[in-house]
């Protein structure tokens, strides 16, 4: 988010080394050449964990927030630097925030319906303290918020909602 707001450019490289191993490590996570794709752009609660399937991880829907969120943050400084296009890195980040946003979207991590009309958030399968074994395969209100300014931050990039197939707003 300094990035974008500041256009400073020592943020925006420190902002894609860290974007660039986060999506490193999804990729390399139990499961994400064989997952959905959904799947595949919702982090484990902990990169270097153990993996648990009957917690299916657990995954952490509030993190994939965060970073769908922190992704259209360094495309819109990355696009502003280069006079409003999202090529090369920025296209991919692009790609990454839009492919997260859909899998948060997804039936499996968007509470609603019948199943859950009593959810006391908007997205499932958060993890806030695996180690103690508290707050796991929850609804968080942090990964509510994240998920909410994501979605707005891409409503209100032409590239994002062109990428996403909404260009009609």
């Amino acid at each position: 988010m300094l990035y974008s707001a500041t256009g400073q450019q020592e943020f925006g490289d420190m902002a894609s080394k860290l974007t660039d191993t986060y999506l490193r490590r999804m990729s390399g996570q139990r499961g994400a050449s064989t997952a959905p794709a959904y799947d595949a752009f919702v982090p484990q609660w902990d990169f270097d964990a153990p993996w648990f399937d009957e917690l299916d991880g657990p995954r952490d829907t509030s993190a994939a927030g965060v970073a769908a969120l922190g992704m259209l943050h360094l495309v819109e400084g990355q696009m502003q630097r280069e006079g409003g296009a999202a090529d090369g890195c920025a296209h991919r980040y692009l790609q990454a925030a839009v492919a997260t946003l859909r899998a948060l979207a997804s039936p499996k991590y968007l509470a609603g319906g019948p199943d859950n009309v009593k959810f006391p958030a908007l997205l499932k399968h958060a993890t806030g303290g695996f180690p103690l074994r508290s707050h796991v395969d929850v609804g968080l209100i942090s990964g509510d918020y994240y998920f909410l300014a994501a979605l707005h931050k891409c409503y209100r990039m032409e590239a994002c909602m062109q990428l996403a197939g909404n260009r009609n707003r």
